[in-house]
């Protein structure tokens, strides 16, 4: 089974000079686990998960009690300072062991899935291999 039969297609992505308030939005009101990350050309340079998030905010707090600067970091930092830089990709073709391959062997949950041209069209998720282990 390839790739392109379990990925999920048109990935929400964001870009690299994204606010982290923006982020924070988003996997709020969104139901979105990760976000594949894009410089001013489109290409892929990162991606951030919920937990990468989480953990910067919980770095965050753990330096600094006020509020005001937690709101600060929120409005001025960017996607480009938390996220995973240069993220391991996948093609559409590839078989899905690849996919758990990486999962298992990097702790990775999420991989962007790219064509040959290096455009994003798709997004693969342990969640995503879970699924079709069950069905």
């Amino acid at each position: 089974m390839k790739i392109q039969e379990v990925m999920q297609t048109n990935p929400r992505c964001i870009f690299a000079s994204e606010k982290l308030s923006k982020i924070r939005q988003i996997f709020q009101e969104e139901s979105f686990h990760h976000l594949p990350v894009l410089d001013e050309e489109g290409e892929v340079v990162g991606i951030i998960s919920q937990d990468d998030f989480k953990y910067a905010l919980e770095k965050i707090a753990s330096t600094r009690s006020e509020s005001s600067f937690a709101q600060e970091v929120l409005d001025t930092w960017t996607a480009e300072r938390i996220m995973t830089h240069n993220p391991t990709f996948l093609r559409p073709s590839d078989p899905i062991q690849r996919a758990a391959n990486y999962f298992l062997e990097n702790r990775f949950h999420a991989l962007p899935v790219m064509d040959e041209d290096h455009n994003i069209v798709g997004i693969i998720t342990s969640h995503d291999l879970l699924k079709l282990a069950y069905h």
